[in-house]
């Protein structure tokens, strides 16, 4: 008799969504934000229906929380953007990640960036953080939910994508154990992403 592996839902959703940041990001470099922005969709939807955080309440002062915590992942990567500016390849990298999606209108990419940070706490916050913390510690969940969530971002071919990765996950990941509000992830996300890319780049 043949043994059937069975893999948890949240490491299939993780497949799923290697399989989709491939296409994203390997394939469909013409219409990067499109395809990222769908891919991203997919995954939340998704994370909900295998029952992931679906509530969006936020009080004042978690909305605060999360409003200076985007404040100070910014000016974390201010500095962590001038240090490695200061290298020819770090550079290079810094200006792959702007130059990802082509010129797009500024009021376009808002809205875009703005749906992304939605739909990616939806699935990496929500779901697959959350069943991480169903079945192990905080720190531990906290740390390889960030890890997988940087991994995903091998397939960009940018080191300093990888690590960012890392940085926000664990930074937008603490901020959501701690609040227990997937709203003020969300926001915090929306906010530092448009911030980098649209109010004040990095380039």
């Amino acid at each position: 008799m043949v043994r059937v592996l069975k893999l948890p839902q949240w490491f299939v959703g993780l497949l799923f969504a290697v399989t989709l940041w491939y296409f994203t990001f390997a394939t469909f470099r013409e219409n990067f934000w499109l395809t990222f922005l769908f891919s991203s969709a997919v995954l939340a939807l998704y994370g909900v229906v295998m029952g992931g955080d679906r509530r969006l309440r936020m009080s004042r002062y978690e909305a605060a929380i999360a409003f200076w915590v985007a404040v100070a992942l910014y000016v974390f990567f201010f500095v962590f953007n001038f240090i490695f500016s200061l290298f020819e390849t770090p550079r290079e990298w810094i200006e792959q990640i702007y130059d990802s999606g082509g010129g797009v209108p500024w009021y376009y990419l808002t809205v875009i960036l703005v749906l992304v940070a939605i739909f990616e706490e939806f699935f990496w916050r929500g779901y697959i953080l959350r069943a991480l913390a169903d079945r192990m510690n905080p720190l531990p969940a906290l740390i390889l939910g960030s890890l997988l969530y940087a991994l995903v971002h091998v397939i960009a071919g940018n080191p300093l994508l990888i690590v960012a990765a890392f940085i926000a996950g664990a930074v937008f990941g603490l901020l959501y154990l701690v609040t227990k509000s997937l709203l003020a992830t969300i926001f915090c996300h929306a906010l530092f992403t448009v911030a980098a890319f649209v109010v004040m780049p990095f380039r």
